[in-house]
C-alpha cells in the first residue's frame, strides 16, 4: 500500500520559503523602529540634561554668554535629530504596515495549501479504509463460501 503523497508539495514549499521571508523582513523592520525608538529617547535624554545645564548657566551670577549660546546651539541640534528620527519612524511605519500586509497575504497562501493538503490526505485514508475494508469482506466472503 502506497502512502500519501500531496501533488502540490513543492508549492506549499515555496509559499512556505515566501512566508519566512515575509517573517524575516518584517522582524528587520521591527527591529530597526525598535533601535530609532532607543535613539529618540537618548536624544531626549541628552536634550533634557542640557535643558537643566543651561538652566543652572542662567540662575548662575556670572553668566558665560558663549557657554550658554553653545547650549542653546546644542539643543537645537538635538531637536533637529529628533525630528530626524520621527520622521524615520513615520516612513518606517508605513513600510511595517506593508510588510504586516505582505507576511498575512503569504500566511493565508501556505494556509490553503495545508487544508488541501489536510482534505485530500483525508480523502486518501478514506479511500484506503474502503479498500481494506473491501479486501477483508472478499477474504471473508470467500472463506465462508469455501467452507460451505
Amino acid at each position: 500500500m502506497a502512502g500519501f503523497t500531496f501533488r502540490l508539495q513543492a508549492l506549499q514549499k515555496l509559499r512556505e520559503h515566501h512566508r519566512d521571508q515575509c517573517r524575516e523582513a518584517l522582524a528587520q523592520l521591527l527591529a530597526q523602529d525598535q533601535a530609532l525608538i532607543e535613539q529618540r529617547e537618548e536624544l531626549d535624554s541628552t536634550r533634557l540634561a542640557t535643558l537643566e545645564e543651561l538652566r543652572q548657566r542662567l540662575a548662575d551670577t556670572r553668566i558665560e554668554i558663549a557657554q550658554i549660546t553653545s547650549r542653546r546651539q546644542h539643543i537645537g541640534q538635538l531637536q533637529a535629530q529628533i525630528h530626524q528620527v520621527d520622521w524615520q519612524r513615520r516612513e518606517l511605519v508605513e513600510q511595517i504596515a506593508a510588510s504586516r500586509a505582505r507576511l498575512v497575504a503569504a500566511d493565508q497562501q501556505v494556509k490553503v495549501l495545508e487544508n488541501l493538503e489536510d482534505k485530500k490526505r483525508a480523502e486518501f485514508e478514506k479511500t484506503e479504509e474502503d479498500k481494506s475494508s473491501r479486501e477483508r469482506e472478499e477474504i471473508w466472503q470467500a472463506g465462508h463460501w469455501q467452507g460451505r
